[in-house]
């Protein structure tokens, strides 16, 4: 059963009892415990492992036994160290060593510590049926035959309940210090009347002189007495048997041993001490009993005017109930009184006082609680607590501290106060949140806004959009925390918003610039560029911060990776789309060459630059300085690349398509450096520079012997520089590598080239030019050259070729006039020959 009322344990009880039940009912309330056994629905015993046992509790709260007694049993104990319950059994007392006497001691205390347990509240109970845990009760005192009724203890804490009830609402805390009141004399007015009316009752007891012998007393003495208590009102005079309830309270005072010293302690006479035990017992607060009275005795004793109820409940040999039940009936009849807090702070100056610490704790929160409260009271607590380690208490103090000197704009005990409480309980998000507020209020902008940094981290467990918060509001209120926009920049990371995050670097990096904190701003826009790497300012500011720290190569590099992201948004675009990346650009670029003069990237994002600015005069420019450097080095695939790039865009820049080509070549870059020579021949053919166009050419011929173009051009320069023998060769050359490897019509232009320079020697170039025109089908072409080469061989007598010539054209052309005639004049030519040759036969024969 967990978390009910008081009114839930007496049920739990009848209802074990009820049930006959065996086992241990564990109740507890915080910190306090108590195990109660139950045997077959009897309460067997009963302990709580933070207090002595019942046996040990039960010897220290019986009357019956003396306190040097008491003492005697424990140092044996101590001495033996044996059981307390082996330890009575040698005591010389045969009381003590009585089972039966034993018996009543625990089971008195067993019941008090039950009917204490109903005083408490919101308790959670667990009942272990069949269940006695080992290790908790005393087995000496188990065997014990103690067998409790709990309805019988139900019962009387019942009846407590009551009792406690007019106890609480006289005593309402046991911090408050009673002292004994002042009982006023008798005023002896009209003594002898009250004399003869004492004397007149007395006689009424028949055993008077037997009782006054007894205590030791004279007739003088006690007819006082009664006088005086009939003056004051405690008997009325008017029945014996109030006299004799005086003598045996009386009796009952003397017996007991230094009763005299006693009354000396407590400043006390018979009369006062009689006057007091009297009127409890008229009302029923205590019987005439020895033990009753011993005990108002020793409640007296207690009672000095610095002790508090608490203490006193510590020197007397009773249960609380019983010790606050007489109390309370003392301050009901005025015996006793509560000093006021007046009374009370006055007492807490004394040095008797205040070299007890925890005394004068107890004494000012009494004050407190009497609705004295104060800043000094506050204050001092506080500070006592923290002396004594008593961190709960100290912390709240401080905490009411720091809102008392804040409500009486006294900042700086304010601000004390909270720190206090934070090196306390450095968890306790509220108390930051009120130490910001008294730093705002008292000016101090910096501390307040190192706590909001502590005071974020420590929310930002839970809530980081809260925390961000924080450090914006510590940010408006003061502007140059560092930590603080960090702390703010990591929270928006955590939380996703990288642009929040590069906004909060980014005031951060300003910062640390107007402080003059260079490294530290340039930390921070290494954090944006982390970020984002193609933030253009980052970048910018981190190469300009290098620089200005000395670390040069550091800004170079940055300034490089700057440029090579500018290069990129620029490529492409319009310029006047991208103008400002345009600006910062060259900037760079001037930026890096200024510390490195050899450097070739920044030149060619220039080169881009410039082209996309339409400013191709400054790019070509700047490309024939990177050709310059690229020289002086190795790089060749670099060196080609910015070759192409002038020729490109001068095409009429043949030294440096000379030197391209000739790099390509060195490179072994058969091709391209062919290319680039007959480009090169080609340009400067057109620009009528024939040596550098023969030259070209002849470059192609040591790389390609057999390009037919190149030669083409060759033998076309030869021929205008009018080398016609050379010219012919080469022309010849050309039409046989053109033929062979089947390029009729090239091969029949060179062969023409050859017809055209050297007809009357190389006659055979017209039967060459017409075989290949009439293989290519250009029929007319091919008759043309065929008719050409037959004149020159009509002309020349060659007439059997004639025939042979003239069958070709015919083929080519049917019923050709022209090869008709050529036919028949070559063989009446022919025939004629034959006729003188025979004639010139037959001379010889």
């Amino acid at each position: 059963m967990k978390d009910f009322d008081t009114f839930g344990l007496p049920h739990i009880f009848q209802t074990i009892s009820d049930g006959e039940k065996t086992g241990t009912l564990r109740v507890q309330k915080e910190e306090k415990e108590v195990n109660i056994c139950f045997l077959q629905g009897m309460v067997k015993m009963a302990t709580s492992p933070h207090k002595r046992s019942v046996l040990a509790e039960g010897l220290i709260r019986c009357y019956e036994i003396e306190k040097e007694t008491l003492d005697a049993i424990f140092a044996k104990q101590r001495e033996t160290k044996k059981s307390l319950f082996s330890t009575l059994k040698e005591m010389p007392d045969k009381k003590l060593r009585d089972q039966e006497f034993i018996l009543k001691i625990c089971g008195n205390q067993i019941q008090e510590e039950i009917y204490e347990l109903f005083q408490w509240e919101d308790v959670s109970c667990e009942f272990m049926e069949d269940t006695i845990p080992e290790n908790i009760f005393d087995q000496e005192l188990f065997d014990l035959p103690i067998a409790l009724n709990p309805q019988a203890i139900v019962m009387e804490s019942a009846k407590r309940k009551d009792e406690w009830g007019i106890i609480r609402s006289t005593i309402f805390s046991n911090k408050d210090i009673p002292y004994l009141v002042q009982e006023k004399n008798p005023s002896w007015e009209g003594e002898e009347k009250d004399k003869a009316n004492i004397m007149q009752l007395v006689q009424e007891i028949p055993d008077f002189q037997e009782i006054l012998n007894k205590i030791g007393w004279q007739n003088e003495e006690i007819i006082d007495l009664f006088v005086s208590l009939l003056q004051t009102g405690t008997i009325s005079g008017k029945k014996s048997k109030e006299l004799r309830k005086v003598l045996e309270i009386l009796s009952l005072l003397v017996s007991i041993p230094n009763n005299e010293e006693i009354l000396i302690k407590i400043r006390l006479n018979y009369f006062k001490i009689v006057k007091i035990l009297a009127e409890l017992e008229s009302k029923e607060k205590i019987s005439t009993s020895n033990e009753d009275i011993r005990k108002v005795l020793s409640i007296l004793e207690s009672i000095n005017g610095m002790r508090d109820f608490d203490e006193i409940l510590e020197q007397v040999r009773m249960s609380s109930f019983e010790a606050l039940k007489i109390c309370t009936s003392l301050i009901i009849e005025k015996k006793i009184q509560m000093k006021s807090f007046e009374e009370l702070m006055l007492m807490a100056s004394w040095d008797l006082i205040r070299e007890d610490t925890f005394k004068c704790i107890k004494i000012y929160e009494r004050v407190e609680e009497l609705g004295y409260k104060n800043l000094e009271t506050v204050r001092w607590l506080a500070r006592a607590y923290e002396k004594c380690e008593l961190t709960n208490k100290s912390l709240e103090k401080y905490r009411e501290l720091g809102e008392i000197s804040l409500a009486n704009n006294l900042y700086e005990e304010a601000i004390r106060s909270y720190k206090q409480v934070i090196a306390f309980a450095p968890e306790d998000l509220e108390v930051y949140e009120k130490l910001i507020n008294v730093y705002n209020k008292n000016g101090q902008k910096e501390k307040s806004a190192e706590v909001s940094a502590i005071y974020a981290r420590k929310v930002a467990v839970f809530d980081k959009r809260k925390a961000i918060m924080v450090l914006d509001e510590a940010n408006k209120n003061y502007p140059s925390s560092p930590s603080n926009l960090e702390l703010m920049a990591m929270l928006y990371l955590d939380m996703g918003v990288k642009e929040n995050a590069i906004l909060t670097y980014t005031i951060l990096a300003n910062l640390m610039r107007k402080q003059e904190k260079l490294e530290k701003c340039l930390d921070a826009y290494d954090k944006i560029i982390h970020l984002d790497p193609k933030n253009i300012k980052a970048h910018l500011e981190l190469a300009k911060g290098y620089i200005e720290l000395n670390k040069i190569p550091e800004g170079i590099e940055r300034y490089k990776t700057l440029g090579a992201l500018l290069h990129s948004q620029i490529v492409g675009k319009k310029s006047k789309d991208v103008q400002d990346l345009i600006d910062i650009l060259l900037n760079v670029c001037e930026c890096i060459i200024c510390y490195d003069m050899n450097n070739i990237d920044a030149r060619e994002w220039q080169v881009d630059t410039y082209i996309a600015l339409d400013d191709s005069k400054t790019a070509l420019n700047i490309l024939r300085e990177i050709k310059f450097l690229l020289q002086k080095e190795s790089n060749f695939d670099k060196f080609i690349l910015i070759l192409k790039r002038i020729v490109s865009m001068d095409s009429e820049d043949f030294h440096s398509r000379k030197v391209l080509a000739d790099t390509l070549l060195k490179q072994k870059k058969r091709n391209a450096a062919i290319n680039e020579y007959m480009q090169l021949g080609v340009k400067s053919f057109e620009k009528n520079d024939i040596r550098r166009a023969k030259e070209a050419f002849d470059s192609v011929l040591n790389i390609d012997p057999f390009n037919l173009t190149a030669r083409q051009r060759k033998s076309d320069i030869l021929n205008m520089l009018n080398l016609q023998a050379k010219a012919v060769e080469e022309y010849k050359l050309v039409g046989y590598l053109a033929k062979a490897v089947g390029m009729l019509p090239e091969a029949a232009q060179a062969f023409s080239q050859v017809v055209e320079l050297a007809s009357d020697k190389e006659l055979w170039s017209f039967l060459e030019v017409a075989r290949l025109y009439e293989q290519i089908q250009e029929n007319k072409k091919a008759v043309f050259y065929y008719k050409q080469y037959g004149i020159r061989n009509l002309n020349r007598g060659n007439y059997g070729e004639i025939d042979y010539i003239c069958s070709k054209i015919l083929d080519l052309e049917p019923g050709d006039t022209e090869a008709v005639n050529m036919k028949k004049i070559a063989q009446a030519k022919f025939d004629l020959l034959n006729r003188y040759l025979e004639q010139l036969e037959k001379r010889k024969s």
